[in-house]
């Protein structure tokens, strides 16, 4: 899998975080993310997309196996989403996650609680 390819499979979980968020809330949250990432030598630091792809794409042929995705805070122009690298050594793309088929190593996750900041 190229970078590219795994940079879709982020945008993708992302998006289905946002769907699931908005049902939840009932209403449409931003897709606008800051994502914290956890693992992978982080500990919640914030960056946006295109940083987390550096962050958490190892090579065409290793990955981490489960990368966990969830929105846990939403304010009027964008939303927070929790991801968090498993601790897991890496290893192809066949040992991932990937339940549903297709989402590769991402898991979605639904917080218990989100927090909504009125900005």
């Amino acid at each position: 899998m190229t970078k590219s390819e795994f940079r879709l499979l982020l945008e993708q979980a992302l998006e289905e975080a946002a769907r699931n968020t908005s049902k939840r809330l009932g209403y449409e949250v931003p897709r606008q993310f800051i994502i914290l990432l956890h693992g992978a030598g982080h500990s919640g630091d914030p960056m946006d997309t295109e940083t987390a792809v550096d962050q958490l794409y190892l090579s065409e042929d290793r990955f981490y196996l489960i990368i966990d995705v969830a929105i846990i805070e939403v304010h009027s122009h964008h939303s927070i989403v929790f991801v968090r690298a498993s601790s897991h050594d890496p290893g192809p793309f066949a040992q991932t996650w990937n339940n549903p088929l297709g989402n590769g190593p991402f898991k979605q996750l639904i917080a218990n609680e989100i927090k909504i900041v009125k900005d």
